[in-house]
């Protein structure tokens, strides 16, 4: 199953159920962990997949330059909502694009074949100067994704 293009997103950090009183604290943490943060670009290149090739799952695009600025940014969210009681990541961030999911494993030699021949695939790159919080609501459609709050990193 292909991610819809709307759909595509970076994930820093994911916070799973939370209450509707929690978002303006929320937000409020979220200005906290940016505030030191100017724009920077992301260059999204080269294809994966989660677990591995062999057993793909989860299809994927890298992140090629702007790698370390994401990580920085992960781990500054990741610190600042854990004073609301959000747990701390225990795996290192890996920024990815998830493009699509494998549902049927019949098909996992072609997958592999064109994942494999595509490893030096350039989508492109575009400049990160903000980020969202936003709602996941899982339907058996597909996900919803709804922007709730945006917010700007610093300007320099």
């Amino acid at each position: 199953t292909w991610v819809k293009p709307q759909n595509m997103h970076l994930t820093l950090k994911f916070l799973g159920d939370t209450e509707e009183t929690q978002i303006d604290r929320i937000e409020e943490k979220l200005k906290n962990a940016v505030e030191n943060q100017s724009p920077f670009p992301v260059e999204v290149k080269g294809v994966g997949a989660f677990p591995n090739f062999q057993k793909a799952r989860v299809l994927w695009i890298a992140v090629g330059e702007g790698m370390t600025a994401l990580q920085d940014l992960a781990e500054s969210i990741d610190k600042f909502v854990s004073d609301l009681g959000f747990e701390r990541e225990k795996r290192k961030y890996k920024a990815h694009l998830t493009i699509g999911r494998v549902k049927d494993s019949r098909s996992i030699d072609l997958i592999r074949e064109k994942m494999n021949q595509n490893q030096d695939f350039f989508a492109g790159e575009f400049i990160v100067d903000s980020i969202y919080l936003i709602r996941s609501q899982l339907t058996q459609h597909g996900p919803i994704y709804t922007k709730l709050k945006k917010i700007p990193l610093a300007v320099s």
